[in-house]
């Protein structure tokens, strides 16, 4: 993924889909450890996602506890989660994820399908957001044209 002035747009990506996708938690961690060993910096949300992780297990008193809550704060098991993002962030981030999608290849109907289902979403709400933002994006765009 790019790297723009010091912004790991890999890093935001999987601490995001962390919260609700443990595959992604488990990416996450992975990505860390790479970055890590190649002696690279972790940036934040990264960086505080693994530092809170490990804050709440050392403040267990066995084992055990420790272990399970580094696991829970980690999202390393799957339950029953919704996604705690502001709606308009998220509907901004499919519009954006199409865009990327389309220019790999695939059609919009095809990226809808895809991004909803990892995003734990249903497709029409995602194509939704898609179109919704498609349209904003395009009246912003006639706005700046007329600056």
């Amino acid at each position: 993924m790019a790297k723009i002035t010091g912004y790991d747009f890999t890093a935001w990506d999987l601490t995001h889909r962390a919260e609700r996708d443990p595959k992604a938690a488990r990416e996450a961690l992975a990505y860390a450890a790479k970055q890590i060993k190649e002696g690279k910096v972790l940036i934040d949300p990264l960086r505080q996602w693994i530092a809170e992780a490990f804050e709440v297990a050392a403040a267990k008193k066995s084992g055990k506890e420790a272990t399970a809550a580094l696991g829970r704060k980690l999202r390393l098991k799957a339950s029953n989660r919704r996604m705690k993002a502001d709606p308009a962030w998220v509907a901004y981030q499919i519009y954006c994820l199409v865009g990327r999608r389309k220019h790999g290849g695939m059609n919009v109907e095809e990226a809808v399908e895809k991004i909803a289902k990892e995003e734990g979403i249903g497709e029409s709400t995602a194509k939704r957001y898609y179109v919704k933002n498609k349209k904003a994006v395009a009246e912003a765009d006639m706005i700046r044209r007329e600056d």
